[in-house]
């Protein structure tokens, strides 16, 4: 049930915790497949085996509702969430419980905005520091290794930085413009060198979009080396396509 994942996150988030013994490898549901997120820069110095002895617990003060999550090392989690109403049900039935069992997995954790720039009289006028938090320089290592996050976050932009690099549609003499959608999510860039034309469309929605080009022609996405004719795009959430004709 989508309420009972969510009241278990909720009960990760939000909750006081206690300390159990460990949490056991088998004997409780196994993990629903669930979409994950990209992965990005995970948090330093953290490990979902640091939470494997703790039970988090999400509940009223007298005890009527519940919610109890428990994590494992690999970040897969399961629980259990109950609500009772004493004030009866069906005639002769005085209680009635509704129960639910969950699990699912975690994502990576990831660092968010960070706000101690406001505490240096120096930086706190400047909102742009909430995205420059202090970089952990031991993660460039990483970058050598092409099944770590680093690793492919850094072969990729290599990767779009050879496109510029080849495509005049990138060059300093292009023609640069914006162009209206109808949909606030999504920025839509337009380049032009010579004979080329530019299609740069992000979506900035966690929803994928269906984008509708300019116009039903052959088109080549600059990130996959298709070509084909192209009428409309699928975009997944927080995605982009680089589109040439």
């Amino acid at each position: 049930m989508v309420f009972c994942a969510l009241a278990g996150a909720l009960a990760l988030t939000l909750a006081g915790c206690r300390e159990t013994a460990p949490v056991p490898p088998s004997g409780n549901p196994a993990p629903m497949a669930s979409p994950v997120p990209a992965e990005t820069e995970p948090a330093a110095e953290f490990s979902f085996a640091d939470l494997q002895r703790l039970q988090f617990c999400f509940t009223s003060g007298a005890g009527g509702w519940c919610t109890l999550l428990a994590v494992r090392p690999d970040g897969s989690f399961y629980g259990e969430y109950h609500d009772t109403d004493m004030g009866g049900g069906e005639p002769g039935i005085h209680a009635v419980q509704w129960n639910c069992k969950f699990t699912g997995r975690f994502a990576q954790p990831v660092q968010v905005n960070d706000y101690t720039y406001r505490e240096d009289p120096d930086k706190a006028p400047d909102s742009r520091y909430i995205h420059r938090g202090k970089f952990c320089w031991d993660l460039t290592e990483r970058i050598k290794d092409g099944s770590s996050v680093q690793g492919r976050i850094f072969a990729g932009l290599e990767e779009l930085e050879k496109i510029r690099r080849t495509e005049a549609v990138f060059g300093a003499d292009a023609e640069v413009y914006t162009k209206d959608y109808n949909d606030n999510s999504i920025l839509w860039i337009v380049r032009r060198a010579g004979d080329e034309e530019l299609h740069a469309v992000f979506n900035f929605s966690d929803e994928g979009r269906t984008i509708w080009m300019p116009e039903k022609a052959q088109y080549t996405n600059l990130v996959t080396g298709v070509t084909q004719e192209t009428e409309t795009v699928e975009l997944s959430g927080w995605d982009f396509v680089w589109m040439k004709r």
